[in-house]
This record gives C-alpha cells, sequence and structure tokens, in this order.
C-alpha cells in the first residue's frame, strides 16, 4: 500500500496541471448609471401666514413626518427649503391661536405659494393688507446652473432657492474656506449682496441639497470641537 500511495502523491501536479483552467467570472456590462438611484428634485413651500389680514410674526410652520420647517417674519412670511415632492401635510400654529394643517402638493423644482388664515383668541389689530412678498433678484446665471450636477456630490443636481443676500463682510472659522471648496461648495445659503445696505434683500441661488447638509455636519462639528 505504501508504494501506491507514493505514486498517488507523485501524480497528484501531474493531473492539476492538466486539467482545463475554470474561466473567469463574466464582468457585468450594466452600466454604473443605470443601476445607481437617481435623485428626485425637491421643491420648496414659500407662504404668508395671517390673522383676519393682520400678518402673524413668529408663527411656526411645520411640515409633517419629514423634520423640516420655518418660523414667519415680522411680516408674516416663511420660506421652506428641499421639500420632497408630493402631497404634503403643513401645519401652522402659533400661542394663542388654533392650529391649523393644510395638504399641499409640492412639486420637485418649483416653488408652491401657501397663504393661511388662522384664528386667533388674542387681539389683532384692525385687519392690514397683505405686505408684499420680500423682493428678490432674479439670476439667470443660477437658472442656467438648474438640473447640473453638483461637482462633489455627483448623484445630486442643482436646484433653485431664494435666500438673503449678505451684506459687508461676514466672519467664519478659519478652516471654513477650505472645507466649503472640497466638502459643499454649493450649499449657497446666502448671496452675496455687496455693501450698500440698500441692496438687501433675497436673491435666486443654485443649491445642492446635499451640500447644505454637509455644510450643517461641518458647523456641528466645529462647535463640538470648540466645548
Amino acid at each position: 500500500m505504501f508504494p501506491f500511495a507514493l505514486l498517488r502523491l507523485a501524480l497528484l501536479p501531474v493531473l492539476l496541471a492538466a486539467a482545463p483552467a475554470m474561466p473567469p467570472p463574466a464582468a457585468s456590462t450594466a452600466p454604473y448609471d443605470s443601476i445607481r438611484p437617481r435623485p428626485i428634485s425637491n421643491g420648496s413651500i414659500v407662504g404668508f401666514v395671517h390673522r383676519a389680514g393682520t400678518p402673524l410674526p413668529y408663527a411656526s410652520v411645520v411640515v409633517l413626518e419629514q423634520r423640516l420647517g420655518a418660523m414667519t417674519d415680522e411680516r408674516g412670511w416663511f420660506r421652506i427649503s428641499a421639500v420632497p415632492p408630493g402631497v404634503r401635510r403643513v401645519k401652522v400654529q402659533s400661542i394663542g391661536c388654533t392650529p391649523r394643517t393644510i395638504d399641499l402638493a409640492v412639486q420637485g423644482g418649483r416653488a408652491e405659494t401657501l397663504l393661511v388664515e388662522v384664528e386667533c383668541f388674542h387681539g389683532g389689530g384692525p385687519p392690514q393688507a397683505v405686505p408684499p412678498r420680500p423682493e428678490f433678484t432674479p439670476s439667470a446665471a443660477a437658472r442656467a446652473r438648474i438640473g447640473a450636477r453638483c461637482r462633489v456630490h455627483t448623484a445630486y443636481a442643482l436646484v433653485l432657492d431664494t435666500v438673503p443676500k449678505r451684506i459687508g463682510l461676514t466672519i467664519v472659522p478659519r478652516a471654513y474656506p477650505q472645507a466649503e471648496a472640497r466638502y459643499f461648495p454649493n450649499a449657497n445659503v446666502t448671496a452675496d449682496g455687496g455693501c450698500d445696505p440698500a441692496d438687501a434683500g433675497r436673491a435666486e441661488v443654485a443649491f445642492c441639497v446635499q451640500c447644505r447638509r454637509e455644510r450643517g455636519r461641518w458647523f456641528a462639528a466645529a462647535k463640538r470641537a470648540r466645548h
């Protein structure tokens, strides 16, 4: 039995060399873009809250189940950005007023207008005319960028938003410019308004939703590092 065992061991390399090679697994021919989920462009809500025609400042406006919201300004206007398209439930409430919940259809890449009247138990003064919507500067350059891909977050397309103008110099952390260029170049939460206060107002910008999220995370991390 011993010589036969040695013979089998001696013939094993020869048998392995003579065996046909297994072909490599075929590479997938499906293009990457066909399997990567395509992001859906979000919309926004611009609205005015009043009681019998009188603007209601500092009212809370929340898009239910989306963790999105805003507070009305002193003229009763508010804006909520990055709202996913579809029928959304918007809740408006303020101290001394009866809350209201409204269903609003939101379309991607558009700003929906919402006028809400609430009933309040405290005096609101005589009815007033609805104040004009805060003026903003249309931007052909921003509109031309709508639909373009963010160079950092390439799965996201740029969408249009209306943001406050930035007047004068803005003090930011020393590391902010480098982080902005690297992680969130298209956050665009404000627009450059120069140095003249007369140019204050709002302006159109093209922004990336993921860039704004990364910007928020960066400021949160910077705040934790200071404490």
